[in-house]
């Protein structure tokens, strides 16, 4: 009995300290909510007050200042999420998730989205083109992440998976919003699935089913069959699905003044998709809505108007059949043999060897073979655009003072295809966001041929031929 009783009591001690160690150990990770924080590289006081939501309102002298912090701010509460969406657009999920995520890894590594950011930066760079001052604050709002991961402990999350984040870099940043628009965009899971119905019925009933011509002399039933097991490709984080968006002119208002209203309809995330801060200096007052890893405000309104989004669902995405030459290393483009590019991507996966994809990029877009079940299918997409900087628009549109300045912003991204609501005082207006194509082929929405040109693209639309409204 004494023995048993030795035993009870030493197990309750052990269950004792685990409890203790435990409570310390999901305590000391809590992000700061109140105190003096020693920041270094700013060049006088931040005041960061909290509603009664929660919501940050920062204060700085200069926007700068604000920037960084910011980034520390966002980094005290999205840390973990931070770092997982960085791993998730890079292709780096396997090595801290274990093979469960490799074929989301060689999704995004074969979607480009780090070599396609890294290479509009080196042509930027390279012309003289970067925006010193939105640079700036990019490097502002890293440095406050970075300075938060080295004075804080890191999230709980992230001790238990092992998982020790390297510094922050602005290229992260432009990583993220390729995230973006790749949930716009389904040619992935659409055309392909479109192009296989294609093969099982005539034409007549194929266009039937499609329904796009108002000639067509139907309209399909509610309770179409069920082709989820076609829509399997793995998703790590919360679609952006759609939304809706409305305005009023002042002209028509009770009150004289604009109305706005922005509904974005994302799937729901915990923690959630947006994080909403304020910031204010002397000159600059901004009020929106951030990705975590972005420094620029999607959604907003500063001193001078409000804008939100909603999706144009602008077909920007397709695919095209490559005929390749594997021992020449050469495709079919236009009629005529050319090199393509070809690297090897290798992706670490936790308790597993490390698993190497060949990764090829015709003069289309990568081919899509480790994620596709049909082999040689080139991606072309307007986020791949080297003109393409969606960054830079965000900037300029948080920057703008009036309805000119803004829809200057909107001409410096190819990707997403968004509808873009704005209203100040005296003005509303839409615009159509991104790149739009004028194409040969009025089946894009099937796979369409890369060799011989029948199928290539005809031009871009200008900017002035894109959809847009302003003071109906």
């Amino acid at each position: 009995m004494r023995k048993l009783k030795k035993i009870l009591l030493g197990v309750l001690i052990i269950l004792l300290l685990c409890g203790v160690g435990v409570y310390i150990f999901l305590r000391q990770p809590i992000a700061p909510m109140d105190g003096t924080h020693r920041l270094t590289n700013v060049s006088a006081p931040v005041t960061i007050q909290r509603d009664a939501y929660g919501i940050p309102h920062i204060f700085a002298k200069t926007k700068i200042d604000a920037m960084r912090a910011l980034g520390y701010i966002t980094a005290s509460e999205r840390l973990f999420q931070m770092e997982m969406s960085r791993r998730l657009t890079q292709g780096e999920l396997s090595e801290v998730v274990g093979d469960k995520a490799l074929k989301t890894d060689m999704l995004y590594r074969s979607l480009m989205l780090k070599k396609s950011s890294q290479r509009m930066l080196n042509l930027k760079q390279a012309k003289g083109l970067i925006d010193s001052k939105m640079w700036a604050e990019m490097e502002a709002f890293t440095d406050g992440i970075n300075q938060y991961m080295a004075e804080r402990p890191l999230p709980y999350e992230l001790v238990i998976l092992g998982i020790k984040p390297r510094p922050f870099t602005p290229l992260d940043s432009y990583i993220m919003t390729g995230q973006m628009a790749y949930s716009f965009g389904i040619a992935l899971k659409a055309d392909t699935t479109m192009t296989e119905i294609a093969k099982k019925l005539t034409p007549d009933l194929f266009q039937q089913l499609r329904n796009d011509r108002l000639s067509t002399p139907i309209t399909l039933a509610s309770n179409s069959p069920d082709l989820s097991p076609l829509w399997n490709l793995p998703e790590f984080m919360p679609s952006f699905d759609s939304s809706n968006s409305w305005l009023i002119s002042p002209r028509r208002s009770a009150s004289g003044k604009a109305i706005f209203a922005n509904d974005p309809h994302i799937s729901f995330g915990n923690p959630a998709v947006w994080f909403e801060a304020h910031i204010k200096t002397p000159e600059f007052e901004l009020y929106g809505h951030y990705l975590p890893l972005v420094p620029f405000a999607v959604l907003g309104h500063n001193r001078h108007h409000a804008w939100g989004f909603t999706m144009s669902q602008t077909d920007d995405m397709d695919l095209y059949r490559e005929t390749i030459d594997r021992d020449k290393k050469t495709v079919l483009f236009k009629g005529k043999s050319q090199p393509y590019d070809t690297w090897t991507e290798t992706i670490k996966v936790r308790g597993h060897r490390d698993v190497s994809i060949e990764v090829i990029e015709t003069p289309h877009g990568p081919l899509m073979n480790s994620v596709l079940d049909q082999k040689d299918l080139a991606l072309k997409w307007a986020f791949h655009r080297v003109e393409n900087d969606p960054l830079l628009a965000l900037y300029k549109m948080g920057e703008a003072k009036d309805i000119k300045e803004f829809e200057i912003a909107l001409k410096d991204g190819s990707a997403p295809g968004l509808n873009v609501m704005y209203a100040d005082p005296q003005n509303i207006a839409w615009w159509m966001f991104g790149d739009i194509a004028v194409k040969k082929n009025p089946n894009s929405d099937l796979i369409l041929n890369g060799a011989t040109g029948a199928d290539e693209y005809e031009r871009l639309l200008s900017w002035d031929e894109k959809p847009h409204e302003v003071n109906p």
